[in-house]
C-alpha cells in the first residue's frame, strides 16, 4: 500500500516538476524575445538620453545572440548614423560573409553595406554592390541609393536614367527630381556658353515638371542674357505663378526688364496686381515705394501705411531713407538696420527648417530638392 502511494507521489512530483520547468523555459524565451524586441525598437528612445548607453546595450545584445541578424544590422546602422562608418562596415561585412543567410537577409545586408560605403565616400565600392541589384524586381531601394551616388558625383545624365528606372519599378513619381537634374545640366551648359543647349534643357525640365520654378527662373535669366526682355518677363511672371514666394526674387529683375522695354505702365500694372494678389508683401511694398520715388513722389505716407500693416526692417529702412533730413542718431539707426537687413536669413527649407542666406535648389541639410524658398520677415 505504501509502495503504491509512494509511486503515485513520485508521479505527481514529476509532473509538477516538468510543468514548472516548461513554464520557466517558456518564460525565459518570452523574456529573451521581449528583450530583443525592446532593444530593436526602443534603443533610439534610450539614445535620446545617452546615445552611448544605447550603443552599448545593443552591442551586448548582439554579442549575446550572434545569430540575431536583425540586431546585428541595427547595430551597424546605428554605428553609421553616429559617423562610425568603419565599425558599421565591419559589422555589415561580417553579416554578408555569414553562411546560411536567406536571400532577403543577404540583400538587406548588401544594401546596408552600400549605405556604409556611400557615407564613407567609398563610391566605387558602393556602386559595385548596387549595380548587380538594380535588375531585380524589388530593386527600388538599390536604385534609390544609386541615385544618391550619382548626385554625389554630379553625374546628372546617369541620375536621370536611374530616376526614370526607379519610377518605373516603384510606381512613384520622380519628375520633380528629374527636372532638377535637367536644370543642373542646363546651368552647366550656360556656364560654358552654350545658351541654346541650356534653353533646351530648361524647357525639357518644364516638360517633366510644369511646376518647376527653377526652370522658369533659368529660362528668364537666359532670355535676359540674350536681351529678349519680353520673353524674360513672361518667364518671371510664370515663376511667380508657380510659387508666389519667389515674388521676392523676381521683383527686381522684372523692374529691370520692364525698364529695358520702356514699358513703365506695364511695371506699374504688375506692382498693382501683385499688391492685390499678395496683400502685406514686404517685397511688393518696397518695390512700390521705390517706384513712387522714381516718379518724384514722396513714399513716406505709403510706407507708413504699409509698416502699420506689416512692419519689416527693410520697410523701416526705406521709410528712413525717404526723409531728406536725418539726424545723427537716426543715421546710426539706419546703419544698424542696413547691417541687420543684409545679414538676415532670406530663405527657408520647407522640409527641415534650415534658414540659409543663399538660395540652394537642394537643401544642404536634408538633401531635398526644391524645398528651399524665399521668406519675408515680420517684426
Amino acid at each position: 500500500m505504501f509502495e503504491s502511494f509512494f509511486d503515485g507521489l513520485l508521479l505527481l512530483l514529476g509532473m509538477a516538476l516538468g510543468w514548472a520547468l516548461s513554464r520557466a523555459a517558456n518564460a525565459a524565451k518570452r523574456d529573451q524575445n521581449r528583450t530583443r524586441e525592446e532593444i530593436v525598437t526602443g534603443f533610439s528612445r534610450e539614445g535620446a538620453d545617452d546615445p552611448d548607453d544605447a550603443v552599448a546595450a545593443l552591442s551586448r545584445a548582439a554579442d549575446g545572440d550572434p545569430q540575431a541578424i536583425g540586431l546585428q544590422m541595427t547595430l551597424g546602422s546605428l554605428f553609421r548614423k553616429r559617423g562610425e562608418t568603419d565599425r558599421a562596415i565591419r559589422v555589415h561585412e561580417a553579416i554578408v560573409a555569414r553562411p546560411g543567410l536567406s536571400a532577403v537577409e543577404f540583400n538587406q545586408a548588401q544594401l546596408e553595406l552600400a549605405r556604409d560605403f556611400l557615407k564613407a565616400g567609398l563610391l566605387d565600392r558602393a556602386e559595385s554592390l548596387l549595380e548587380p541589384m538594380i535588375n531585380a524586381p524589388d530593386a527600388g531601394d538599390a536604385l534609390e541609393l544609386l541615385i544618391e551616388l550619382h548626385e554625389q558625383t554630379q553625374g546628372w545624365h546617369a541620375a536621370i536614367d536611374t530616376a526614370q528606372r526607379w519610377q518605373a519599378v516603384t510606381g512613384r513619381p520622380a519628375v520633380k527630381r528629374i527636372a532638377q537634374y535637367r536644370c543642373q545640366l542646363a546651368e552647366e551648359a550656360r556656364d560654358r556658353g552654350d545658351l541654346a543647349a541650356a534653353n533646351s534643357l530648361a524647357e525639357n525640365a518644364l516638360s517633366d515638371d510644369a511646376a518647376c520654378v527653377r526652370a522658369s527662373l533659368l529660362l528668364a535669366k537666359l532670355a535676359e542674357a540674350q536681351q529678349q526682355w519680353s520673353r524674360a518677363i513672361d518667364h518671371y511672371l510664370r515663376a511667380i505663378e508657380q510659387d508666389a514666394r519667389f515674388m521676392v526674387d523676381a521683383v527686381e529683375p522684372l523692374r529691370r526688364c520692364y525698364s529695358e522695354t520702356g514699358d513703365a505702365e506695364g511695371y506699374r500694372q504688375f506692382l498693382q496686381d501683385a499688391a492685390l494678389a499678395t496683400p502685406g508683401s514686404a517685397a511688393i511694398a518696397a518695390a512700390r515705394a521705390r517706384w513712387l520715388g522714381e516718379q518724384q513722389q514722396n513714399p513716406q505716407a505709403y510706407l507708413a501705411e504699409q509698416l502699420a500693416l506689416r512692419p519689416t526692417r527693410e520697410g523701416l529702412l526705406l521709410w528712413l531713407d525717404a526723409h531728406t533730413e536725418m539726424a545723427d542718431e537716426t543715421q546710426g539707426l539706419r546703419d544698424s538696420l542696413l547691417r541687420s537687413v543684409k545679414n538676415r536669413p532670406r530663405y527657408r527649407c520647407a522640409a527641415c527648417g534650415l534658414q540659409p542666406s543663399l538660395l540652394f535648389w537642394q537643401c544642404p541639410s536634408c538633401r531635398q530638392w526644391g524645398s528651399v524658398g524665399p521668406v519675408e520677415e515680420q517684426l
